[in-house]
């Protein structure tokens, strides 16, 4: 055999291990188009699955909320009234499901943030009606109408407005003023100052004992409150605003301040117990929102 006839049999190799690769290939595409077709019907039961599906997470929701507005809307009447409010709280409360860490906060002088994790650490109406006293007094202490010569304001002021104005009609000049009022005003607001931890158990102390005299008012005893920071300490917390090491350090230190004092562990009154159900849906409506399970010793 020459070599070039052995060249046209090696050709003709190739040829037809290309085609067998061809149809190799055109078999095996059928083959995955198949079952994509057939899938068609399963895929609009997902698709409705999902829809089933979102409509439940709305409907839980939904549920969430108004187990929440009807705990706050009750629960902040009786608070304002013990605190000698006659048209309720002057600030709103926002419960704030993504912030883990149980913590309370004013964001502004208006609004409260109570966070999921403060919601999950609690466990008693007692311990709920505590943390309003607690926000009540800050409150009073900080934003209401006799706080004002209490309250941190920043000693200086942004440049006058002839600095800005002359020489240039740039409007970043516009800009820049309005950005170090902004500054200022956060200062002013949310009280961002190198406090000393002397300074923040004083505050501290000084904002409990007045959540302690709502509590009284409000025929519910003081231990309550004392009850709200072990709770905070269980589930890893510390201070009511602040659950990071500087809070958890300052709360065992507020805790054996409230251990000094004789706080009464008097039964909830009446118009308090009677919020229980209220108390118990809601939290029960946060943990199906969020896909857990209550404790065994938390179930309502």
């Amino acid at each position: 055999m020459t070599e070039a006839d052995r060249g046209v049999q090696e050709g003709m190799k190739q040829r037809l291990r290309l085609q067998h690769r061809a149809w190799l290939a055109g078999g095996l595409s059928l083959f995955l188009v198949l079952p994509a077709v057939v899938s068609g019907a399963p895929s609009a039961l997902l698709e409705d699955g999902t829809e089933v599906q979102e409509e439940r997470a709305d409907a839980v929701t939904t549920q969430e909320n108004e187990a929440f507005a009807s705990l706050i809307r009750s629960s902040t009447a009786l608070i304002a009234e013990a605190a000698g409010r006659q048209n309720g709280l002057d600030f709103e409360i926002v419960v704030d499901r993504e912030v883990t860490a149980p913590i309370a906060w004013f964001e502004s002088p208006r609004q409260a943030h109570v966070s999921a994790g403060m919601l999950r650490a609690l466990q008693t109406v007692g311990e709920w009606a505590a943390l309003l006293a607690h926000l009540e007094a800050i409150y009073e202490q900080e934003y209401g109408p006799r706080a004002g010569h209490k309250r941190f304001r920043v000693r200086t002021a942004p440049p006058s407005d002839s600095l800005f104005r002359s020489g240039s009609p740039d409007l970043n000049n516009r800009i820049a003023r309005r950005s170090n009022e902004a500054a200022i005003e956060t200062l002013n607001r949310r009280r961002l100052t190198m406090l000393s931890e002397e300074e923040r158990a004083e505050r501290a102390m000084r904002v409990d004992a007045a959540a302690i005299e709502i509590l009284r008012a409000g025929r519910i005893g003081g231990a309550a409150l004392r009850k709200l920071y072990e709770r905070l300490q269980e589930a890893g917390g510390g201070m009511i605003e602040d659950a990071g090491d500087d809070g958890r350090r300052l709360a065992a230190r507020h805790l054996a301040w409230l251990a000094q004092l004789p706080l009464s562990d008097r039964p909830l009154p009446a118009d308090w117990q009677a919020l229980t159900p209220e108390f118990d849906r809601a939290r029960a409506a946060l943990a199906a929102a969020s896909g857990e399970a209550l404790k065994p010793d938390q179930q309502p």
